[in-house]
């Protein structure tokens, strides 16, 4: 019989969360939104998730273990620091793609003004968050794997 063909969906998000409980407990979900409950009912093909943990409060111990638990429900989890997240998802994402993607350009950044406040950042941290992405997926991809790379946070993969 031959097997699955093999989907690495690579995304900002994964779609099970991690979030800590009110005694310190790591807690598992299914995340919230439309692509998620799109592909979950997906059949006849074996799908690989890439995607930011959403959690950055805790140990290399607990890293290991939340790995451990997302591998077995086929999610490969991308840590990032709170400032990676925040000039990444909330800087880059959303101040200069969001706007320039949805023509709403009367938002977008002045270059000139805003090098000086924090432009150059958010865009050295959407070069590093890209690159933990493109090593998370260079861990996990195969050979004749198709490798779907979501929406423009992820754009430099």
């Amino acid at each position: 019989a031959q097997r699955a063909p093999r989907v690495v969906v690579v995304a900002n998000r994964l779609p099970v969360r991690v979030q800590r409980g009110d005694n310190g407990e790591l807690l598992y979900s299914i995340s919230p939104g439309g692509m998620v409950s799109a592909l979950l009912g997906v059949r006849g093909m074996r799908m690989i998730w890439v995607g930011w943990a959403e959690i950055d409060d805790t140990t290399a111990a607990e890293r290991e273990q939340i790995r451990r638990t997302l591998w077995r429900r086929g999610c490969v989890p991308v840590f990032l620091t709170k400032e990676e997240a925040r000039l990444h998802y909330a800087g880059f994402c959303n101040d200069v793609l969001w706007p320039l993607f949805h023509y709403v350009v009367s938002r977008m950044p002045d270059i000139k003004t805003d090098l000086r406040s924090g432009f150059h950042a958010q865009w050295e941290a959407y070069q590093a968050v890209n690159g933990h992405f493109a090593a998370a997926v260079a861990r996990v991809a195969r050979p004749n794997d198709l490798v779907w790379v979501h929406d423009y946070h992820l754009m430099l993969l």
